[in-house]
């Protein structure tokens, strides 16, 4: 069988391999190109707790007084192994949805109203969770720490492949 992977590669590597290992021809041509955002590094003492949305925003991520053991809601299994690998160790999985990952946060034990959030997440996103927490009370900053951009050209020699 011949299996397309569109995702980069670092978010790829393991599923292509699998692929691969089961006789089928694997293709890699990604859509996103992922660029970090030029930004001073976030104080990680202003906040209660770090909410990621993508693995993207974790490996993005800048912070000063690192605290491993700072709770940090993730959006699903991949994310929050990225974050656990990147030394935090107080994390919180959704498994998956941002309106899983809203429920989890907003049902937290961990998190008031009276506490400051960290929302890092990509310049664009599907649910706007800052905006729907704040209508659930509760204090969020949202903070872009990567950009994607759209790759349109493809090589000759790739478009030779897909024909």
């Amino acid at each position: 069988m011949n299996i397309l992977i569109t995702r980069p590669l670092i978010d790829s590597e393991d599923l292509m391999g699998k692929f691969f290992s089961l006789g089928n021809k694997v293709l890699h041509l990604p859509t996103l190109k992922i660029n970090s955002v030029n930004m001073i590094s976030v104080d990680s003492d202003k906040y209660d707790a770090f909410i990621f949305t993508s693995a993207n925003a974790i490996r993005n991520l800048k912070t000063k007084n690192f605290d491993k053991n700072k709770i940090c809601f993730c959006v699903g299994a991949i994310t929050e192994k990225i974050v656990r690998q990147s030394g935090y160790t107080n994390t919180l999985s959704a498994g998956g949805t941002v309106n899983a990952l809203k429920n989890l946060i907003v049902n937290s034990n961990e998190i008031n109203e009276k506490s400051n959030l960290a929302y890092f997440c990509g310049d664009n996103v599907s649910t706007e969770l800052d905006l729907e927490l704040k209508k659930e009370g509760l204090k969020i900053k949202k903070i872009v720490n990567y950009l994607s951009e759209k790759i349109t050209h493809l090589s000759s020699e790739n478009k030779e492949i897909l024909k």
